[in-house]
């Protein structure tokens, strides 16, 4: 069973993986809330690409705006949260069901993110 860690901001939990990494060489899952949660984890995303360190984030979003409840779930929700660290990542997805983490593009999400070049796929 995977250990949770309560991080107080979700840019500290991913330089925290990218840590992790260097020293244990394996890559850690962070996980986001939302939009928001997202945002404040770019800075230390783009810090683990250029340092060409493998870090697994999950962000949680709500795809479909006629099921979001009112409130925070629906105002930090996108349609492509991806986006938002998109030009400085390796691979991402958008599973939308629980069902989906079966699927074999995250197992080789999941792959991609330990071969090297460990963050970047432009170079060599």
């Amino acid at each position: 069973m995977p250990e949770f860690l309560t991080c107080a901001h979700e840019e500290s939990a991913v330089a925290m993986a990218h840590g992790y990494f260097k020293v244990a060489g394996k890559p850690l899952m962070t996980l986001c809330h939302g939009t928001v949660g997202l945002q404040h984890a770019a800075m230390a995303v783009y810090n683990a690409w250029c340092d060409r360190v493998p870090v697994i984030v999950v962000g949680g979003n709500d795809l479909d705006a006629a099921h979001r409840p009112p409130g925070v779930p629906t105002i930090h929700s996108a349609q492509d949260i991806n986006a938002l660290v998109r030009d400085f990542t390796k691979w991402d997805d958008t599973p939308v069901s629980l069902q989906d983490r079966d699927d074999p593009a995250l197992r080789a999400g999941g792959d991609l993110a330990r071969r090297w070049p460990a963050a970047r796929a432009d170079s060599q």
